[in-house]
């Protein structure tokens, strides 16, 4: 069995390219959120040694512009994902097990979230998630 994460911040992948993944495979949203994740707009780091600039978000690198990462959550990546897709359809994946947040391996297990995105349940690795 192949599981797809899927990035759902709006940035890395369109609405139809995430539509057309989420009715064929199973999907993980997963995060790439930054440092600069919770940072507002017009801030700007360093990252990996690069001028970056954070912003609707994105962060990009100061030089050209090109995606660095994002600023996006777990909650947010289910919250884009329940708005765009209806929550019917992201609650229906989630309860087949089609869709399902990964979470960080300091945590050891998965977390799930209502439909704004507030916490429901900790589900450590040994409790049947992870």
């Amino acid at each position: 069995e192949v599981t797809a994460e899927l990035i759902y911040d709006r940035l890395h992948v369109s609405p139809d390219a995430a539509a057309l993944l989420l009715d064929r495979a199973d999907v993980a949203l997963v995060s790439d959120g930054t440092m600069a994740t919770g940072l507002p707009d017009g801030t700007e780091l360093t990252m990996w040694g690069l001028p970056c600039c954070v912003g609707n978000g994105a962060v990009r690198l100061a030089d050209g512009g090109a995606l660095a990462g994002s600023t996006i959550t777990l909650a947010d990546a289910f919250a884009n994902t329940v708005e765009d897709f209806d929550a019917v359809r992201a609650i229906r994946a989630a309860e087949s097990g089609r869709l399902s947040l990964g979470l960080s391996l300091t945590f050891g297990g998965w977390i799930a979230f209502d439909p704004r995105g507030r916490t429901l349940q900790r589900l450590s690795a040994t409790h049947g998630g992870a």
